[in-house]
């Protein structure tokens, strides 16, 4: 019951923060980009060109049987999972992408359906990949 009320919590979340179906900018190297239309998930565009830039994150989620999960939801939270920082969603082939993200050690949740995994990353200076599996 508990496992099913914080399912239906994050995916309640993941529907009013961020628009899964965001469309994509391919990049030269065609890895994509995604536009947030949600204040709250501001952290995903880049800032302004007067600010230091900031590393990306960038990453793939993929299912037990190692496809690439398109329209999951991919949310980078505090390191204590109090707040979120920002989300977004996979690619047709399972990608994802932060432009920018502040210094620091964040949980990463992804989830479609029932499908949930997450992990940890520490940014600083450098580009940081997380792949994860979703279960």
């Amino acid at each position: 019951m508990i496992k099913t009320n914080l399912f239906t919590a994050l995916l309640a979340i993941c529907l009013v923060m961020v628009s899964c179906s965001k469309e994509q900018k391919l990049e030269n190297d065609a890895q994509p980009t995604f536009e947030t239309k949600d204040a709250a998930a501001q952290v995903c565009d880049g800032g302004d060109d007067d600010e230091v830039p900031m590393p990306m994150f960038q990453g793939q989620i993929s299912n037990a049987e190692g496809f690439p999960v398109h329209q999951a939801c991919v949310e980078v939270w505090t390191s204590d999972g109090l707040q979120m920082i920002g989300g977004t969603g996979t690619d047709e082939r399972g990608h994802f992408r932060f432009s920018t993200l502040p210094t620091g050690e964040f949980l990463v949740k992804a989830h479609k359906g029932a499908s949930v995994t997450e992990g940890y990353i520490v940014m600083d200076t450098e580009p940081v990949t997380l792949n994860l599996v979703l279960y």
